[in-house]
């Protein structure tokens, strides 16, 4: 029983890294004689493993920056913009941590995740940061969530990374607030960053 790593009708050879050429090598099934990193598979031909691609005549491994998902492949696929991979032979890619996007295709390391800049965040294995929603900020790089702006402050614009203080006259009593409401009839704020309304005095002194 003769088996092959793929069918042959020509002498070209596929001349792209990690293509299969057209004619490959015969092999005998029946002694075991598959190429290493590969096995028989069905239509008596041998199957290269997942991980590596169908040379010639031999199984070859996927390079850094790129993997094989599926068993009997013609080439590798480069990871996706926001992952990495710095291994040979690799089945998947691995995400960029969140707080930090890979913009680029076939990253073979993690050096090519890069921190998200102050007023944005990501979460695991993104390309692109995401600006902060209004009413929260990002004070530091690399950050994989936003913060709620604080009581006595506000977020009027999405991206930031600092909130603003209310001024007086006008308070903000919860997190995450887009606006700060102004006091109230009977009360006041004598300076910025309130979280809420004084009362006034009912008998203020002369």
């Amino acid at each position: 029983m003769l088996g092959q790593l793929g069918a042959g009708h020509g002498e070209d050879v596929g001349g792209l890294p990690g293509q299969m050429g057209d004619r490959l090598k015969t092999v005998d099934l029946g002694a075991g004689d598959c190429p290493e990193h590969s096995a028989p598979g069905d239509l008596d031909r041998c199957t290269c493993f997942q991980g590596f691609w169908e040379g010639e005549s031999s199984c070859n491994a996927c390079a850094p920056g790129s993997f094989g998902a599926e068993p009997g492949a013609s080439s590798c696929t480069a990871c996706a913009a926001g992952t990495f991979n710095s291994e040979t032979g690799s089945t998947l890619c691995t995400g960029c941590a969140a707080g930090t996007y890979g913009a680029a295709q076939g990253a073979n390391s993690s050096a090519g995740c890069l921190p998200c800049s102050r007023g944005s965040f990501s979460s695991e294995g993104q390309s692109v940061c995401s600006p902060c929603e209004i009413g929260t900020y990002a004070a530091d790089p690399g950050q994989s969530i936003c913060d709620f702006c604080a009581p006595g402050a506000y977020g009027g614009a999405a991206g930031v990374s600092t909130c603003s203080e209310c001024s007086a006259g006008s308070f903000s009593s919860s997190p995450g607030r887009l606006r700060c409401d102004a006091c109230t009839m009977g009360t006041y704020g004598s300076s910025a960053g309130g979280a809420s309304g004084r009362p006034l005095a009912l008998n203020p002194e002369p």
